[in-house]
């Protein structure tokens, strides 16, 4: 079970050595889309409404269509049920991700969390194990925080 998790990650997440600019795009979208479904079963509910509102926001960040997006959520849970750590995500969007792309992503992962109109502990505390491990400012995630409310 292991190697096919190895195998997994291999195939999907580590950054490619040929340095293939399509195929680091895919794993980063690939990341992005499973920590959105990490945030939105955060409180140990998948409500239909934060999934929608992931795939929305993939699709606008990605400029996908309804299929691609829907793809790509597919993508992102199937790799959230198979990770055992946020870190394979996480080191592969610190490698590829400047300071604002970090904070755009946290904005989409904010509106991610409050979209069902509350923000669980549990959703809060993902927020704020992912800011350590993309090496974020607290100020810079509360000022995503921020930026997430006023944009509802």
């Amino acid at each position: 079970m292991f190697a096919s998790f190895v195998q997994f990650i291999e195939q999907n997440l580590a950054t490619k050595r040929s340095g293939n600019a399509v195929d680091d795009q895919q794993a980063l979208r690939l990341a992005v889309a499973a920590l959105c479904v990490e945030m939105a079963r955060a409180d140990m509910q998948e409500k239909p409404v934060e999934m929608q509102r992931a795939k929305k926001t993939l699709a606008k960040r990605f400029c996908l269509d309804e299929q691609e997006a829907e793809a790509l959520m597919r993508a992102g849970s199937s790799a959230s049920d198979q990770c055992v750590s946020l870190y394979g995500f996480t080191k592969l969007l610190n490698e590829h991700l400047n300071p604002s792309g970090k904070q755009s992503l946290f904005e989409m992962l904010w509106r991610v969390a409050i979209e069902d109109g509350k923000l669980d502990k549990y959703e809060d505390a993902l927020m704020h194990k992912l800011a350590e491990l993309l090496y974020v400012p607290l100020r810079d995630l509360m000022l995503a925080k921020q930026k997430a409310l006023a944009a509802e």
